[in-house]
This record gives structure tokens, C-alpha cells and sequence, in this order.
């Protein structure tokens, strides 16, 4: 019955895919993902894409967060690879650097949370390029080494306030945030703990502008406490990141989907790729791409093999294949 007409219509109308939209998008995969397709396809070489773009600049701005964890390396390589200038960024966080996006100063942003569903926002066009993780971070001479998620939402919810109501000395638990909610890391944080991105917190003891800031509090201060992401944290001296739930935040764990705090990051457009913006797309998405972001570090899409995410590089190439032009 399920491979029937009638069961694959059922299965259709649930939205999941039949066999037959199956092997169309298989098709579709096999026959477009290459460059060398979509070069073909437009009925142009990679000399008239140069020639075309000769002179010009893609800008290309990345937030805190993914310029330490692959975007420096993937725009060092594609400029290599084609010899077409890119103009990108050395500061600014998400916020930043989607303005700068919706007042086309920038061709693309490439940040490290979902995008919100309202404002300019949801206008965007992405496509998700690498896998990320948070990290809770403390003072390297802090005894703590593992707390639970539900300490963890104790804290920043304001409920637990001691170190001591977590195993450590009676001492007050500073917690550093970020000042304003909707930044890649303050988004995620308050989604994966909370249930919802902008939700309000209580005043924390010390509110800061960028994670480079967050950073630098809690190292200097021994009873300071912060959210962070992994690949940043794990290039400071002088911080230590907590295991949560006795799991530490390897990059292997992060791939198997052990730990629970593992966050997509994303290159967006003010809409579909096409041209010179869709060869940059494409070239993340490549092997190349994909494995230079492995090199530094972070986890790629093609890595990220868990139940909920074994075709993830496969579905971002079809969704550019797609949606690109």
C-alpha cells in the first residue's frame, strides 16, 4: 500500500517526499551541482566570469564568530582559486553586518544563527554552509567542569545565583551576556534554552557589546560565567569551556549531534544568488569549501551526520541549485 498510487499520494499530502519527488531531486543533484554545470548552463567560461568581473569587488562581511571559525580561509582560497578581489570585514557581529547587507554596502553576510521570521529579516535569502556550537565559558581557575543544562537555564535565568548551588564556592555567580538579545549568540542561546530567540532575560551582572568583550570579562574576572561559541572560545587563553551534561563540545560531538548545543551558521543574501555571488555560494558548498572549513576547525555540512541532519549537504546544494539563478 505505501508504494502504491494511492500511498504515495498519502505521503505527498503528509509533505513528506515521495519516491517519485525523490528521484527528481536526485536527478536535479546529479545533474547541477557541479560548477562546471552551472557555468555550462549560462553558456558562459570561468575566463568571461573573470573577465566579466575584472576590476569589480564582491564584498563579502562575516559576523565575530565565523570570521575566526572558516570565513577568512574560504575568502583567502576563493580569491586564490578565481583572482576575484573580495572586500570583507575585520569587526562587527550579526546585527552589524545584516545591516550592512539591507543597505547594500555588502553583497553577502555570512552569520551564525537562523534568521528571524519578520522585519527585513525575512526577506533575506540562505543557505546554511557549517555547524557551529555554544560554549559556556569560565575563568580558567574556576573548579567547575560540568554543569547540566538545567543548571545552565538556572543561571541565566537568575534562579541560581551561588556557585556553590552548583558545586562550587560560596561565591556569587557573575554572569556576563551580551547586551542586545538578537545577536547570533544571544538568539541561539535563548532559543535552544528557552524556546523562543527574543525572549527577555533578567539584568545579568554585567551586560557587553561583542563577544570579543564577553570573552575578555570572563577572563578577567574568576567568578564570571558567559555564553560563547566554540570555535572562539577555544582560541582564548585564559577562559575554560564547561562540559554540559558530562559532554564536552568537541568538534566530534558536535558532528554526532552529543552535544546539545550545536547552531548552524549561514550565508545570506538580500536575494537568490546569481553571477558572481552564486560562484562564491557554490565554491562553499564545494569539496574545497567544505574542507577548508573542516581544516580550521568547525564542523562542515557534509561532518554533521546526525539522525536529524545525514543529507544536510545534500538538501543546501539542491535548495541553491533551486533557488539560485
Amino acid at each position: 500500500f505505501a508504494l502504491s498510487k494511492e500511498g504515495q499520494a498519502v505521503i505527498q499530502k503528509s509533505f513528506a517526499a515521495s519516491l517519485g519527488e525523490a528521484k527528481r531531486l536526485l536527478e536535479l543533484l546529479d545533474q547541477s551541482t557541479k560548477l562546471e554545470n552551472f557555468i555550462n548552463e549560462n553558456k558562459f567560461t570561468l575566463d568571461d566570469i573573470i573577465k566579466r568581473y575584472r576590476g569589480k569587488t564582491l564584498t563579502v562581511y562575516s559576523c565575530g564568530i565565523t570570521r575566526v571559525a572558516f570565513s577568512k580561509e574560504i575568502i583567502e582560497n576563493f580569491t586564490k582559486k578565481y583572482g576575484i578581489k573580495i572586500k570583507y570585514n575585520k569587526r562587527g557581529g550579526d546585527l552589524e553586518i545584516l545591516d550592512r547587507l539591507y543597505k547594500k554596502e555588502a553583497d553577502i553576510a555570512i552569520i551564525c544563527r537562523t534568521l528571524f521570521n519578520d522585519g527585513e529579516e525575512k526577506n533575506l535569502w540562505s543557505v546554511q554552509v557549517a555547524w557551529g556550537a555554544l560554549a559556556f565559558i569560565v575563568h580558567k581557575s574556576n573548579p567547575i567542569e560540568n554543569l547540566t543544562r538545567k543548571q545552565i537555564k538556572g543561571i541565566i535565568s537568575g534562579k541560581i545565583k551561588n556557585w556553590s548551588e552548583v558545586g562550587g564556592e560560596n561565591r556569587p555567580i557573575h554572569l556576563v551576556l551580551r547586551r542586545l538579545k538578537r545577536t547570533g549568540v544571544g538568539a541561539s542561546m535563548r532559543k535552544m534554552l528557552f524556546g523562543k530567540s527574543d525572549i527577555d532575560l533578567p539584568k545579568p551582572y554585567r551586560l557587553v557589546k561583542s563577544s570579543g568583550e564577553v570573552r575578555e570579562a570572563v577572563k578577567n574576572d574568576p567568578l564570571a560565567i558567559a555564553v560563547d561559541d566554540v570555535t572562539s572560545s577555544q582560541r582564548t587563553t585564559g577562559i575554560k569551556i564547561l562540559n554540559i551534561d558530562d559532554v564536552a563540545p568537541t568538534k566530534r560531538a558536535i558532528i554526532e549531534g552529543d552535544y546539545t548545543f550545536r547552531r548552524p551558521f549561514y550565508a545570506t543574501l538580500r536575494e537568490k544568488p546569481n553571477n558572481l555571488s552564486r560562484l562564491f555560494i557554490d565554491f562553499i558548498l564545494s569539496s574545497q569549501g567544505q574542507e577548508i572549513i573542516s581544516k580550521v576547525g568547525t564542523a562542515n555540512l557534509e561532518e554533521g551526520k546526525d539522525r536529524d541532519s545525514q543529507n544536510n549537504l545534500i538538501i543546501q546544494k539542491l535548495k541553491l541549485e533551486l533557488q539560485g539563478r
